[in-house]
């Protein structure tokens, strides 16, 4: 570990020329290597992340463009961040469901203490998938007046889809 906390060189070079990129501008990958003397696609790599790392601390934000390099991201392109989190923690909690579900249905049962861990996590990543969709629903339709407990929960199981409209639960 460095204890010194000073930047390499070549992190500090790459750094000053991510600084000097204008929003929505690019920087080329070849234009970066030749900043550090190094590839940054394989053995600079490390340097080219800490770079960006710092870089962000100073609310300099960079995206990939594939096999092209980095372009810096305007404040009308930061709700995209959001929005590809979300994917990628979406896929990864499907992913982790269909492998845990894969895992309990070639085996030949499981103690209930796993059994409870498992529910447990089936329903955290459930809920993870979920809430990181992008809403594709209509919004309920809100009542003038106060609903009840049972109308509410009618209205709930129509709007998932449990209950064709126009039949009671």
């Amino acid at each position: 570990m460095n204890s010194d906390l000073t930047l390499s060189p070549e992190t500090d070079a790459v750094l000053q020329l991510l600084k000097t990129i204008p929003l929505g501008g690019e920087v080329t990958y070849l234009r970066l290597s030749d900043a550090c003397g190094r590839d940054v696609t394989k053995a600079g790599r490390s340097t080219l992340a800490s770079a960006r790392d710092i870089a962000l601390r100073s609310g300099v934000a960079f995206t990939s463009v594939r096999k092209v390099g980095l372009r810096r991201i305007t404040v009308d392109e930061a709700p995209g961040i959001g929005s590809t989190a979300r994917s990628r923690i979406g896929s990864t909690a499907r992913r982790g469901i269909k492998a845990m579900r894969a895992i309990v249905a070639a085996s030949n049962g499981a103690s209930p203490e796993t059994t409870r861990r498992l529910s447990s996590e089936f329903a955290a990543l459930g809920l993870l998938a979920e809430a990181a969709q992008d809403s594709v629903q209509p919004a309920l339709e809100t009542a003038q007046h106060p609903m009840s407990v049972a109308e509410a929960s009618q209205a709930f199981l129509r709007h998932i889809g449990a209950v064709p409209d126009g039949e009671a639960a």
